[in-house]
């Protein structure tokens, strides 16, 4: 089964630019070309420089320490086809799909635990839980979660301009908001969606 994992919002990156992102370790370049989205590994074969903080132009981005350029849809170097990098799919259109599917194929109702089912059509979701939490809590989960430095920082940035609960609300889904700063306790959770099944 295809593993999807969300990384950012589509808005948060500026057309040509990029935005490096950490996925099971790896950092990936996800980069916006004309509206359109691809993740590429984001360090460069030359001298490993940040492919993220590069520009994106006539379907490449190039590397900003040494002008190296790597082809989006491919990875392939333009010097040398030989040396590619990693890329990764990036398609908002089939990971509907894919989503769509499982919860069409499900039996019973389906609960997508991830930062995703508030990118379903609103036809798709019958109710979109947002959970929040006070910043100092959830930087402290983070840290005894080892995640790094950079991904505390984009999670906290997550939290205060309220990224997933403002989607959800363009997407006209139905939402609630529960507050987990003092815990998590699924029985008071399930009790609040069935209120609003």
């Amino acid at each position: 089964m295809a593993k999807f994992t969300k990384v950012c919002s589509k808005n948060e990156i500026e057309e040509g630019k990029g935005k490096v992102v950490e996925v099971e370790g790896k950092k990936i370049a996800v980069l916006n070309h004309n509206g359109k989205f691809f993740a590429i590994s984001n360090t460069c074969a030359h001298m490993q420089g940040p492919i993220g903080e590069g520009e994106c132009n006539d379907g490449k981005v190039t590397c900003p320490w040494h002008g190296w350029e790597y082809e989006l849809e491919s990875g392939k170097n333009t010097f040398d086809e030989n040396i590619k990098l990693d890329t990764y799919e990036v398609d908002i259109s089939k990971l509907n799909a894919f989503l769509i599917k499982l919860i069409n194929s499900s039996k019973k109702g389906l609960v997508i635990d991830s930062h995703l089912s508030h990118y379903l059509p609103k036809k798709y979701v019958d109710l979109c839980v947002v959970t929040k939490c006070d910043l100092k809590v959830l930087e402290k989960r983070l840290r005894k979660r080892g995640y790094t430095k950079d991904k505390i920082r984009e999670n906290l940035d997550c939290e205060i301009f309220d990224i997933c609960l403002n989607e959800a609300k363009e997407l006209r889904h139905r939402v609630i908001v529960i507050d987990t700063t003092k815990g998590i306790n699924i029985s008071e959770i399930s009790k609040v969606v069935k209120k609003w099944s």
